[in-house]
C-alpha cells in the first residue's frame, strides 16, 4: 500500500520528562492525556468510551483486556514510561477497541539510559512501593530489566438510596482489600550484524489479595415501617496471574527510515475469584443463608506480524505487512447454596 504521508493524531507522554509522574500510578498518568479520563477503580475512559483498546508495546495482551483497571492502578507509571493515545491506529497496530488506542511502551535501547534505578515510596493507608530499573550494554547486547513491588490498604464505600411508590431500598456497601503485586519484565537486545537487532522479551505479573466487605441492605414501605433488614457478608479472594514471551527481528536497509520487522508474541492471562456469602440478621447476628460463588478466566494470545516500511520520496512512504492473532479463552462460574447445593454452572 502507497500513501502519503501523514502524521496519525497520537498524544505522547514521557514519564522521565515530567519528575512529578515518576510516583504516580500508571492510571494517574493516563489523566494527563487529552481526552482520556480514569476512575478510582483505574478504568479508562477515551472520548467518554470505555471501549478503547490497552496495548503493551503496540500487542494486545489478555491482561489489559476486562481487568486492565486492577492493573493500572497499581502500575507504577516509569514502568512502562512512554503513554501514548490515538483515535486512529497505525498500520502495524490490532484495530481493536471503539474508542481508539492507548499504548504503554518503553523507551528503545540507547547507551544514554542511566545504567541503575531504584526507587522507593511510603504513603498513607499502608501503602508501600519499591522498584529497580537496570540498562546494560556489554558489547553487542542491551539488556534492559525492570522489578516492582506494591501493596496497598485499599478501603471502598458506596451508598444509594431509591425510592418508588411502593417503598424506600437503602443500600450501604463498604470493603476492605490489601492487594500484593509484583511485577517484572526483561529485555535482552542482540546486535546481529549493523543493520539486523534480535531482541527477546519476558514478562511477569502477579496480583493476589483477599477481600472482606459488608452490603447493609434495608428496605422499607410508604410507612417508614421495616419490610426487610439483612447484612450481607462477603468473603472475597482474587488473584491475577499473567506472563508473555516475545522474539523480534528488525533489520534496517541502506535507508535508516527503509525497515523489516517480525515479531511473534505469546502472553497468558489468568484469573480466579472465590466469593463466600453470608446473610446475617442486624440484630441478633444469627446467620440466615451461605451461598458461594467461584469464577475461573484463562486466556491464551497468540501474536504474530511482519511489516515492511520504505522511504520513497520526502512525502511518499510504502507500508505493507502482515498481522494475525490467535485467541484461546475459557470462563466457567460455579455458584453453590449451603442447603440446596449448586445452583449455576456454566
Amino acid at each position: 500500500m502507497t500513501h502519503r504521508l501523514k502524521e496519525t493524531a497520537i498524544k505522547t507522554l514521557s514519564v522521565d520528562a515530567s519528575p512529578d509522574l515518576i510516583t504516580m500510578t500508571t492510571s494517574e498518568a493516563f489523566r494527563r492525556l487529552p481526552s482520556v479520563i480514569t476512575d478510582i477503580e483505574g478504568g479508562l475512559t477515551y472520548r467518554g468510551s470505555a471501549q478503547a483498546a490497552v496495548l503493551l508495546n503496540g500487542i494486545p495482551h489478555g491482561w489489559m483486556e476486562e481487568y486492565n483497571g486492577d492493573a493500572l492502578i497499581q502500575l507504577p507509571a516509569n514502568f512502562f514510561n512512554r503513554l501514548s493515545v490515538s483515535a486512529y491506529p497505525a498500520i502495524g497496530l490490532v484495530p481493536d477497541g471503539d474508542a481508539g488506542i492507548l499504548n504503554l511502551s518503553s523507551y528503545p535501547f540507547s547507551p544514554s539510559n542511566p545504567a541503575l534505578l531504584f526507587n522507593a515510596g511510603i504513603g498513607m493507608q499502608e501503602r508501600y512501593n519499591a522498584g529497580v530499573i537496570i540498562h546494560q550494554h556489554p558489547g553487542k547486547f542491551h539488556i534492559t530489566g525492570k522489578y516492582n513491588y506494591r501493596r496497598e490498604y485499599r478501603k471502598r464505600t458506596f451508598k444509594k438510596t431509591t425510592t418508588t411508590s411502593t417503598g424506600t431500598t437503602e443500600m450501604d456497601n463498604s470493603a476492605a482489600a490489601r492487594p500484593d503485586i509484583h511485577l517484572a519484565d526483561l529485555k535482552i537486545g542482540y546486535d546481529l550484524t549493523p543493520k539486523d537487532l534480535i531482541t527477546v522479551y519476558g514478562l511477569y505479573s502477579l496480583m493476589d489479595y483477599d477481600r472482606y466487605g459488608k452490603i447493609k441492605n434495608r428496605r422499607t414501605n410508604p410507612a417508614g415501617e421495616v419490610l426487610n433488614h439483612v447484612f450481607r457478608n462477603r468473603y472475597n479472594s482474587q488473584q491475577q496471574e499473567a506472563y508473555a514471551t516475545e522474539a523480534r527481528w528488525l533489520h534496517t536497509f541502506n535507508q535508516p527510515a527503509d525497515q523489516l520487522e517480525v515479531i511473534f508474541n505469546y502472553n497468558n492471562f489468568g484469573y480466579t475469584e472465590d466469593n463466600f456469602y453470608r446473610n446475617e440478621h442486624p440484630e441478633t447476628g444469627n446467620i440466615l443463608a451461605e451461598d458461594r460463588l467461584d469464577i475461573r478466566h484463562t486466556k491464551h494470545n497468540y501474536y504474530f506480524s511482519g511489516l515492511f516500511n520504505k522511504q520513497l520520496s520526502n512525502q511518499w512512504y510504502l507500508k505493507t505487512g502482515y498481522t494475525g492473532r490467535i485467541k484461546d479463552e475459557h470462563y466457567t462460574a460455579d455458584a453453590q447454596d449451603k442447603k440446596r447445593g449448586r445452583v449455576d454452572d456454566e
